[in-house]
């Protein structure tokens, strides 16, 4: 039998989704597993707060904490990580999107192998991707290169991502991410392990400083491996293991000019901070980056603009 994981908590970060938070959570609960759930409402502008005290109030093994304000992806599960430290007896953390389905098994598996590799700083497993399988497997990537500031993060991308899929059935892949053939242990470095489901040490976390405030959504993954790198260790993933990551209910809310707006700008923004503050490029090299990203955002913002009509 194995031991319980009394020892971890996994912070889940709410937003206007409370069915979603209170699906993702219950089922972990009912795992049995021991280990712990801290809820966080990141200030819900719906009744998420009444839903979630409402079906969680009393149980020993969930807290719920709301914040005072929205601060983004990043404030809100600090917050989380906060409170684990509060809880004591807590020596791994684990962060977890409510759209993120995971078995007994991956849980079990993460913690054990950050126990057995003190190297490790980040852990996570593949991902099943809104119910595919693919390859390369977004769980993970590679530190990023010119092929991705120059064109996978800008219109000329999205437009070969769009064209490849319809050419070929799948997309050409300009981000870097973990190829099949590369995850040739159970175990395999990587430089950066997806946001949405992963495991570290909350010492660790502690050390780093958690996730970087200035950002809102986007490219905290980066800024965690940057972070983890910079104290000598490496992130990695669980080849035997996944995830199911079904995305589709964020990629719906981006239907309004207004949100996928809100949404471009968080991205800009966080790209530019993790540019400026963590890549370490060459003063000429980023300022030329930094202004063709300005002038491809001033472009894809007008085309929304004309696009997309709330």
């Amino acid at each position: 039998m194995k031991s319980t994981l009394n020892n971890a908590a996994l912070v889940v970060l709410n937003y206007n989704t409370p069915e979603l938070t209170i699906g993702a959570v219950r089922h972990v609960t009912e795992l049995n597993t021991g280990v712990r759930l801290i809820v966080v409402d990141n200030a819900s502008t719906d009744d998420s707060w009444k839903k979630l005290n409402a079906t969680f109030e009393g149980e020993s093994d969930v807290v719920l904490c709301r914040s005072p304000k929205n601060g983004g992806y990043a404030k809100g599960n600090n917050l989380g990580l906060s409170l684990a430290e509060k809880l004591g007896g807590v020596e791994y953390v684990g962060i977890m999107n409510p759209d993120v389905v995971v078995g007994k098994d991956v849980l079990y598996a993460l913690v054990a192998a950050l126990k057995q590799d003190k190297t490790i700083g980040l852990v996570t497993t593949q991902v099943i991707y809104n119910g595919r399988k693919l390859n390369p497997n977004p769980c993970a990537w590679n530190k990023s290169g010119l092929l991705r500031w120059l064109i996978g993060v800008t219109m000329l991308g999205t437009l070969l991502r769009r064209l490849s899929r319809r050419l070929v059935g799948r997309e050409v892949d300009l981000i870097g991410y973990t190829d099949s053939k590369d995850l040739s242990e159970a175990i395999n470095s990587v430089f950066a392990v997806q946001g949405c489901f992963f495991f570290g040490r909350l010492e660790l976390m502690r050390a780093i400083g958690g996730f970087d405030e200035r950002t809102f959504l986007y490219y905290e993954e980066d800024i965690l491996a940057e972070k983890v790198c910079s104290r000598g260790l490496k992130n990695a993933v669980l080849r035997d293991f996944w995830i199911e990551h079904n995305h589709q209910v964020k990629e719906a809310s981006l239907e309004s000019a207004r949100q996928r707006l809100f949404h471009m700008r968080c991205e800009f923004e966080s790209r530019c901070l993790y540019l400026r503050e963590y890549a370490k490029y060459r003063l000429f090299l980023s300022q030329v980056l930094t202004l063709i990203w300005k002038f491809d955002f001033a472009v894809k913002k007008r085309l929304v603009q004309i696009v997309y009509r709330d």
